[in-house]
């Protein structure tokens, strides 16, 4: 198993990055919802997995190498690799796992923000009222370029089996969750 592994181990972690891509691009959680979740869960048995296979194939990838110690140093940039592009993985199996119903994010946007380079994407940070807390969604650049800090902003996830909130991208809103804007003015009291 270990020299089919070596054999064809740039393909299979293409494959690998590949698949968290898919999952990135096909669901849509909170602002880096989980990262820290698969960080926590991942790190012990991924660092096992590494340098555990690195340890027990070292003859075998060190022939393979130029010098001896090229080894280690792949697996010591492996690992975060593995832990980044694990995220996505942890977010499907949320994502495909039964969920635990719905979520609303309701609240006044307090914050806008844009972030990445070469493709930006759109966020809002709204505070919650139903748990108090500071919330960052991504939102449609229309959509960013109409909202405005200290607007009423609310938007419906699957709470999965992890306890992440999620949706499918490219699906359909549910409608009790549709997301709506008003001004914080606007909005009823009591």
């Amino acid at each position: 198993m270990g020299r089919l592994i070596v054999r064809f181990g740039t393909a299979l972690f293409c494959l690998f990055m590949a698949g968290a891509l898919f999952f990135l691009l096909t669901i849509e959680t909170t602002f880096n919802g989980g990262f820290a979740l698969s960080v926590k869960l991942l790190c012990l048995p991924l660092a096992m997995i590494v340098f555990g296979f690195t340890y027990r194939n070292r003859e075998m990838l060190q022939a393979r190498s130029r010098r001896p110690w090229h080894v280690w140093v792949m697996a010591v940039v492996l690992y975060p690799m593995m832990l980044l592009f694990a995220w996505p993985y942890v977010l499907a199996a949320n994502a495909l796992l039964p969920t635990n119903g719905r979520i609303e994010f309701r609240g006044p946007i307090v914050e806008k923000f844009m972030s990445g380079g070469r493709y930006t994407s759109c966020h809002v940070r709204i505070h919650d009222v139903g748990t108090e807390q500071n919330v960052e969604l991504n939102v449609g650049c229309r959509a960013y370029a109409t909202l405005a800090v200290g607007a009423l902003y609310s938007s419906c996830f699957e709470r999965g089996q992890l306890g992440i909130p999620v949706r499918w991208r490219f699906a359909e809103i549910p409608n009790p969750c549709l997301p709506t804007t008003r001004r914080v003015a606007d909005a009823p009291t009591g």
